[in-house]
């Protein structure tokens, strides 16, 4: 029986991979042969209580999700019809340090920066076309690709919030697991980018900035995660490294005008207020209670505090944006991008919480609990992974998998190490996942042409070299979380 329950899973990649259907309908597949499975074995029961709280808890942790994800859609439109966006990418270009330290400063500092604060690949915007004016196309889309692995901590770590949720854990310790299990994973990246930026060549001259970048990010994650500031841990890591970065690193003679500093400070501004407003609720006494407290959305087993959602501090900002110069908005694309990634989420939730009801999530970890603990801990951010990679989301993969992962963990003892390697494993895997990929391609084409005689970059193309990139820091994650259930879980 144990085999069967893992049939859902099965499903939902196989109509996603090999079926090319959407992720909503490949979890609408998974939920189906679930249902079936209800049917069919005794083993499998879901009463009409557990449905009730099967779906209330669906519909608490998506809108969790949504108060982020439409806020900040807005959010980012707003800036980029206000030329917020191209205000940054010019400061960027015009920064008088060399190439390779102007992309690692982009990689480890503000792209993720930006990513925590907004999410679902709007700092591509704003990073694509910085790297095609340094760089040629096929280098420029790889770089474009490694980006985006702040993933955990992505959307001011919405995808860390569900997941605490869904294993039990509380944020805080999630994110500090979280940050444990990917402390190799940006150093590697880092080897990467200078070898897809110059080879060898590149390596031997900017190995010391591209390690202490990169080392630095993954410290001061720790830091931040271990002063329980994880919703804006990825934020103030990515801001941390950009400032002490550009202050570190050798400069050109030439030095940018003293105006456009201050042009790229107003520019940063609204950033700026979101990271206030959240600062403020967490630092004023009493200030997070009372709001906490004010307006409790509560499932069966998840609750949704709505007036301390990071999403709050983006429509407050979004909105004063609007009010002090409206511009046109582009209503319908936003809400339908936002419509398309909510659906895809609650499918996902909807198909892991009849899985928990029915015990399915149970049987399984109930009968790989029997196994070998360090042999299953090896397995584990190889599950993470593939749950990034199927779903295309941070979140939509912790939907998926995290109860599973979380179980195994909880039978062994160790639902801290197992949930991490997940959230972490999914995160870091997303960069390489097709619609990752669509976004990429869809945004180049707007800031590159083709040369003549020049092969196009197809979607085949990037995804092999996402996968091969996937490998090298299969290997990092999964020492990381051996270290972290032996020693720490």
């Amino acid at each position: 029986m144990s085999a069967l329950a893992v049939l859902p899973l099965l499903a939902c990649a196989l109509v996603i991979l090999v079926a090319r259907r959407s992720a909503a309908v490949g979890a609408g597949a998974g939920l189906m042969v679930a249902l079936a499975l209800i049917g069919w074995q005794d083993g499998f029961t879901l009463s009409s209580e557990g449905v009730v709280a099967a779906l209330l808890d669906t519909i608490i942790l998506t809108l969790s999700a949504a108060m982020v994800i439409l806020p900040g859609l807005y959010f980012n439109a707003l800036l980029r019809g206000r030329g917020i966006v191209d205000t940054i990418q010019q400061w960027v270009e015009r920064l008088p340090y060399s190439r390779e330290h102007k992309t690692l400063l982009l990689l480890f500092g503000l792209v993720p920066a930006v990513e925590s604060l907004t999410g679902f690949g709007v700092s591509l915007f704003l990073s694509i076309p910085i790297l095609f004016h340094l760089f040629s196309a096929p280098a420029a889309y790889r770089l474009s690709m490694l980006g985006m692995n702040i993933m955990p901590w992505g959307t001011l770590a919405l995808a860390t919030v569900v997941g605490a949720t869904l294993s039990g854990l509380p944020v805080a310790t999630l994110g500090w697991y979280s940050a444990l299990t990917s402390a190799l994973v940006f150093p590697l990246l880092s080897l990467v980018a200078l070898q897809v930026i110059g080879g060898a060549a590149a390596v031997r001259s900017s190995l010391p900035a591209a390690l202490s970048l990169s080392f630095g990010l993954s410290g001061v994650l720790l830091l931040f995660n271990w002063l329980q500031l994880t919703e804006i841990a990825g934020v103030l890591s990515g801001m941390v490294v950009c400032l002490v970065g550009a202050l570190l690193l050798p400069k050109y003679i030439e030095v940018t005008e003293p105006q456009e500093h201050r042009r790229a400070l107003r520019a940063f501004l609204p950033y700026g207020a979101v990271l206030l407003l959240i600062v403020l609720e967490r630092f004023v006494p009493g200030a997070y209670a009372l709001l906490s407290e004010a307006w409790v959305l509560s499932g069966s087993e998840v609750s949704l505090k709505v007036l301390t959602s990071p999403g709050m501090a983006l429509l407050v900002v979004a909105v004063l944006l609007f009010l002090s110069r409206p511009i046109a908005l582009p209503h319908k694309t936003l809400l339908t991008r936002a419509w398309t990634a909510c659906l895809s989420l609650f499918a996902f939730i909807a198909l892991a919480q009849v899985m928990r009801q029915s015990g399915m999530v149970d049987a399984f970890a109930s009968a790989l609990g029997q196994w070998n603990g360090e042999l299953l801990m090896l397995f584990s951010p190889l599950i993470g992974m593939a749950s990034g990679f199927i779903t295309g989301s941070n979140l939509s993969g912790n939907a998926l998998m995290m109860a599973v992962q979380s179980g195994i963990g909880a039978h062994l003892g160790s639902a801290a190490s197992f949930a991490a390697a997940q959230n972490s494993g999914a995160g870091h895997a997303v960069f390489t996942s097709i619609p990752i990929i669509v976004l990429v391609l869809t945004i180049a084409k707007d800031v590159t042409s083709q040369e003549e005689g020049e092969e196009p970059i197809k979607e085949h193309h990037l995804l092999k070299y996402g996968l091969r990139v996937a490998l090298v820091l299969l290997p990092a994650m999964t020492l990381a979380t051996w270290v972290v259930y032996r020693f720490a879980g």
